[in-house]
């Protein structure tokens, strides 16, 4: 979590690529134990949001079945029903235990107001949270 221009989105998509070329790198050399290829997916949770407010629930089953989940963005999404905050709080429920990385300019303080309870609850278990707040915008130097 942190402000605008910290760098989160640009963490959270160099760990994706990071673990991407890795796993490619490991199954290419034949190195990979077992038949079972790790996927990673990447959610811009914005976009993903839009598609959950027309209906379209296709991102959840790459989401729930991905080794690696990147979701950037929480809480820029438009959810005046909430539907988004439903679907959050089932991935992040059927994801305890499985590395997940969630981006979001909300403070960890906020999280319950913003988004739910159940979701507030669900990204403090088992997690480490990095606090970029401080971190001065990329953009000003």
């Amino acid at each position: 979590m942190g402000n605008f221009g910290s760098g989160k989105s640009h963490t959270a998509k160099a760990i994706f690529k990071f673990c991407l070329h890795a796993a490619m790198a490991s199954f290419e050399a034949r190195k990979w134990p077992g038949s079972a290829f790790p996927t990673c997916h990447f959610l811009q949770w914005p976009e993903v949001a839009d598609e959950f407010g027309a209906r379209n629930f296709s991102a959840m089953t790459d989401a729930l079945e991905t080794a690696l989940l990147v979701i950037d963005d929480v809480g820029a999404e438009n959810d005046p029903w909430k539907v988004c905050a439903d679907k959050l709080c089932q991935i992040l429920t059927r994801r305890e235990r499985m590395f997940t990385v969630l981006t979001t300019n909300i403070q960890a303080g906020e999280w319950a107001e913003k988004f739910d309870g159940r979701i507030a609850d669900r990204l403090f278990r088992n997690s480490v949270v990095v606090d970029l707040t401080g971190v001065p915008s990329y953009s000003v130097k």
